[in-house]
């Protein structure tokens, strides 16, 4: 309830602006001021939904399937805060490293993300102002003159290749569910250099999937680790247009991370997906 209900919900308020609502409504005793202050965050963030469904869709002209990166310039329709939400998505729409831009005469500053090491591409970049954050994800600045420089640089620096990801290790079954909670605090060992790590799990057969979420964009199936009858959940977030297929009957090799979910008192195994190929049972 808390990692996917309540803390959303907060930090909706915190990419509005409106941190002070949360801060209000955490600390406010009476029921009824709090399902006050509650219900006006969430139609705030139900227009800000709206407002960046539309804002992403007017960039699409601005994606040009030439460009290595994506170097997007946004309008002043949604708040700062959101900058790396729309450079996510795009870059799920498109599988294309995005750097997202709030429009500005002088200094263009903004989000990026993708699936390589971009902070340390544009800390060679000569144009840059200002980088930080992590390797597939941060913030960046640079003299909106220098827009074009900018593009030219990334198309010239990033090969056109597909997204290659890197696992930490290799888990059977039965490794799996017997060393479930081990694996679990291994995975909560994370932070600055030191990214959630990665599991390759084989031959996980599909037994049925659900596409979930206000605009079904979310997915979920249920599956079975090879050799074991144990059944486990494998979701995906925001899917893109490679998840929408019939996923029932097949086996994938699926690359994700550990976790437990808790609801009303009862605790489930799960897995969440970062990409996947189809795959041969093991004889």
């Amino acid at each position: 309830d808390i990692a996917f209900t309540l803390a959303p919900f907060i930090n909706s308020a915190a990419r509005l602006d409106r941190i002070e609502l949360a801060i209000t409504l955490l600390n406010c005793a009476d029921g009824d001021c709090c399902l006050e202050i509650a219900n006006l965050i969430k139609d705030l963030n139900e227009t800000r939904k709206d407002i960046m469904t539309e804002h992403i869709r007017s960039l699409q002209p601005q994606i040009d399937p030439k460009n290595s990166v994506h170097v997007l310039i946004g309008g002043n329709s949604i708040p700062k805060g959101f900058a790396g939400v729309v450079a996510a998505q795009i870059q799920e729409q498109t599988s294309r490293a995005v750097i997202y831009l709030n429009k500005s005469e002088e200094i263009l500053s903004g989000s990026y993300r993708a699936s390589f090491n971009m902070k340390a591409l544009l800390e060679k970049m000569p144009n840059i102002l200002h980088v930080g954050g992590h390797f597939q994800a941060g913030g960046c600045e640079f003299l909106s003159k220098d827009f074009q420089k900018v593009q030219h640089f990334l198309n010239k620096n990033v090969e056109l290749v597909e997204p290659k990801h890197v696992y930490d290790l290799e888990l059977e079954a039965d490794v799996f569910f017997e060393h479930f909670l081990d694996i679990i605090r291994f995975s909560r060992i994370c932070g600055n250099h030191f990214e959630e790590p990665v599991f390759l799990f084989r031959n996980v057969y599909v037994c049925s999937e659900w596409l979930m979420g206000k605009n079904k964009n979310h997915l979920k199936l249920r599956c079975k680790l090879d050799r074991s009858q144990k059944s486990i959940d494998v979701l995906k977030f925001k899917i893109s247009k490679k998840y929408s297929e019939r996923w029932i009957g097949r086996y994938i090799d699926i690359l994700g991370s550990a976790s437990l979910n808790e609801w009303k008192g009862r605790y489930t195994k799960q897995i969440f997906m970062v990409d996947y190929r189809y795959s041969e049972p093991s004889i």
